[in-house]
């Protein structure tokens, strides 16, 4: 079972024709049917709900000629398409894997292009049977368990999909640039991103308790604690934007944009020379945190007009919690980055962003995520906060890299758009140095 924008669906193996002799056993009482005695084929069924079938099924890959049997289908979303993995075998063959392919979950189309064969080699644990897949993705990758001879007798193997040679045409990367945008699932550990998160709030915490506006004892998980840091923007507001500041320098955050994990991702998505773009940002967004609208329901953009480098570059934007679209989870519009700068090309910004007017023709779609995804998209993909209708701050951050290898990059001259330098106002006038410094060494004697 899995989702689809139009609700749950289901795959499932349907007999269709049982043979003479299956027949006849079935008459004699005998109800253990084996599978050699009948033909069946993948159906699908849309579901009302999670434990109530919809009323119609139908056939979504008819049997080809000498083809007996299609079973254990296997659905995951990649490079914004729906793939689907199953067994089948024939009249003079026996169980190997196939692919079909879909853009909304409910038509598929067959890839007569990819099927996994058995080995044949002797002595291989699947030398004779490929079946009963199960594809899942991790760390960007793709990777298939499957069982070997008499149906896994001889052992379960795992397949990972390393490069374009090996993957189905509509699995490789340049799919990528056809959807603009990725979904990597769990490709984070949880704890690391809860560390972060962690560490964003600590920044705030330390000087709620200073300002006496929460206890030291308070759970920065709770639901006390959002409330709090509302109360904290609005009594303390230059002391909660100088917080806000500083959680834009956490060591783990840097250390996380500047981790191989991500590097690999980036070769992978044909990035030759990844180079940092800016700085990692930190959002933090909810209403009762935020001066206007635009610092908690970011409005529809491209961030390549504010980047304006490579053609190929990438964002990665990865969420602190679990977002879902009453907290207001990214939208986007999928192949959108293929009409290049929309709109007014960026003449019309609200709070550095190029503002992109609403157009019925953009169609929007709701990216929820949980801890330890990521959302991978081309910096011009037209995207926007969802309205966070939670009550509840929305912790997320984003990376932006640039390919110094990308040619019209480089024929413009590198172009940086991004400006970064010291105020000259001395912030604490008040502040005595010399006495602090004394102070500071005096304890560490």
């Amino acid at each position: 079972m899995y989702d689809t924008e139009a609700g749950l669906c289901m795959i499932y193996a349907s007999v269709t024709e049982w043979t003479a002799g299956q027949k006849q056993k079935l008459s004699r009482g005998d109800h253990k049917p084996w599978a050699a005695d009948c033909k069946y084929e993948l159906r699908l069924r849309e579901m009302e709900t999670f434990d109530k079938c919809g009323p119609d099924c139908r056939t979504i890959l008819p049997l080809r000629d000498g083809e007996r049997a299609q079973c254990n289908p296997t659905v995951l979303k990649w490079l914004g398409n729906f793939h689907l993995f199953f067994a089948f075998r024939g009249d003079k063959y026996g169980y190997r894997i196939g692919h079909a392919w879909s853009d909304d979950g409910r038509t598929w189309t067959r890839d007569e292009t990819f099927q996994m064969l058995p080995s044949g080699a002797v002595g291989d644990f699947d030398s004779d049977m490929a079946c009963y897949p199960c594809a899942f993705e991790h760390d960007g990758e793709l990777y298939l368990l499957y069982n070997g001879n008499g149906f896994g007798e001889s052992g379960i193997g795992m397949a990972r999909f390393t490069g374009k040679e090996t993957l189905p045409k509509q699995l490789q990367t340049s799919t990528f640039w056809d959807a603009g945008y990725q979904v990597l699932k769990n490709v984070f550990p949880q704890s690391l991103i809860h560390g972060i998160r962690h560490e964003v709030k600590q920044i705030f915490f330390t000087q709620m308790i200073r300002k006496g506006v929460a206890p030291e004892n308070m759970d920065l998980d709770s639901d006390e604690f959002d409330e709090m840091t509302g109360v904290f923007f609005k009594e303390h507001q230059s002391t909660y934007l100088d917080c806000g500041k500083q959680v834009q320098h956490i060591w783990s955050l840097h250390e996380l944009s500047l981790s191989n994990k991500i590097r690999k991702i980036l070769l992978r998505h044909n990035m030759k020379v990844p180079h940092i773009s800016t700085r990692p940002v930190v959002y933090i967004n909810g209403k009762h945190v935020s001066k206007a609208a635009v610092n908690h329901t970011v409005p529809a953009h491209q961030d390549y007009v504010s980047m304006q480098g490579s053609i190929n570059s990438l964002v990665i934007w990865i969420p602190l919690l679990n977002v879902t679209v009453s907290n207001g989870a990214l939208q986007i519009v999928p192949k959108s980055h293929l009409q290049g700068v929309v709109g007014n090309s960026g003449s019309d910004k609200a709070d550095g962003f190029s503002v992109i007017p609403d157009d019925p023709k953009l169609k929007y779609m709701d990216a929820e995520l949980v801890v330890g995804d990521a959302l991978l998209f081309s910096s011009l993909l037209v995207h926007r906060s969802g309205k966070n209708d939670s009550g509840k701050i929305r912790y997320s951050c984003h990376f932006r890299y640039n390919d110094l290898a990308e040619k019209s990059f480089i024929d413009r001259g590198y172009p940086h758009a991004y400006q970064y330098f010291p105020i000259n106002e001395v912030l604490r006038p008040e502040f005595e140095t010399q006495t602090a410094i004394d102070h500071y060494v005096r304890n560490l004697r």
